[in-house]
């Protein structure tokens, strides 16, 4: 997915409009525009950053190449698990989606696999 797609995908997850985003994030909304109109594809880390703490995922979804983005796989979580899967936290999370589309795991065998580390990580409270 390119930094577009990512962007439009979690903007409509969240549910936010251009304005909104760039408010939160700090940003201008041009350059949201810029972005998600594929005129801007190279954005500075700090950018990233700010884009990130607002949509409050981790960076690193916009930093790895090949993930699979979380609007392949909510339909099949309950709401503990999207929120594991959408906190900026959960930076494991991102490697994990970033191996999976490298191995070949489908986006729904990725949500029993995160169902599965939230149902551990419930246990171990």
């Amino acid at each position: 997915m390119t930094l577009k797609d990512k962007l439009q995908e979690l903007m409509t997850i969240r549910g936010l409009k251009q304005n909104v985003l760039a408010k939160k994030a700090g940003i201008s909304q041009s350059l949201v525009s810029e972005i998600l109109n594929g005129k801007r594809t190279n954005v500075s880390l700090e950018t990233l950053q700010k884009i990130s703490m607002a949509l409050n995922i981790h960076v690193m979804y916009f930093i790895e190449q090949d993930t699979i983005g979380p609007g392949e796989i909510l339909t099949h979580l309950s709401e503990e698990e999207k929120k594991f899967v959408m906190d900026r936290h959960s930076a494991p999370w991102i490697k994990m989606s970033s191996d999976a589309a490298k191995e070949g795991i489908t986006a729904e065998q990725l949500s029993n696999i995160v169902k599965t580390i939230v149902e551990v990580k419930r246990t171990m409270q």
